[in-house]
């Protein structure tokens, strides 16, 4: 085996470190463009994106990472809520279920995109944030829960109000506790029958 000379790689990474920097910044600049649907956004006021993008890009995700209890994610995801709903505010003003429909459905999109669909966060850091996820409520899940004769008398996100955002996901959190798995596994499950329907 031949001796290798001593090599000054600190050039190499520092170019690393760097890009490295960048390529964590697009991930939060490209989930907060493209985390919602158009089906979303059509309810909406025309370029709400426009400022709803911005106001998820600053959302902070090292307060996200430090949450390991349920109460500290919701206490996180309260006041992140708020900087959401503001954005909304700016063209949707009178806008039925803002804050506790669209806001929490927003605001759930990306953070589920975050830590599952993205290289953001390390495996370790994703296995302790997946349980705390909440499930995005739309028109897919009231009717589930109808159907598993879990009526919360909300027909669409638009009617959300605060108690009833909070008792679903406190539903959907207990039994997939009883069961074992995130609550978040609705969210794929419900979509995924839906999509199947539609193909039918």
């Amino acid at each position: 085996m031949t001796n290798r000379q001593p090599v000054n790689l600190k050039a190499l990474e520092k170019q690393l470190r760097k890009q490295g920097r960048a390529e964590r910044k697009s991930i939060v600049v490209r989930q907060a463009k493209t985390c919602i649907g158009p089906s979303t956004w059509r309810t909406l006021a025309a370029e709400t994106n426009d400022d709803v993008a911005p106001a998820l890009k600053q959302i902070d995700l090292k307060k996200l990472v430090a949450c390991r209890k349920p109460a500290e994610f919701r206490k996180f995801f309260c006041e992140e809520l708020k900087r959401v709903d503001r954005a909304l505010a700016r063209k949707n003003k009178t806008v039925k279920g803002r804050k506790w429909g669209y806001g929490t459905k927003i605001l759930s999109l990306f953070l589920r995109g975050m830590v599952l669909h993205t290289r953001y966060f390390d495996y370790k850091v994703v296995e302790r944030l997946t349980p705390l996820l909440y499930v995005p409520v739309d028109r897919i899940v009231l009717n589930n829960l109808r159907k598993a004769e879990l009526d919360t008398r909300c027909r669409a996100i638009k009617d959300m109000s605060q108690e009833t955002f909070w008792q679903i996901q406190e539903w959907l959190a207990e039994a997939a506790s009883n069961v074992g798995v995130p609550s978040i596994i609705f969210d794929d499950v419900w979509s995924n029958q839906e999509q199947y329907k539609q193909k039918r």
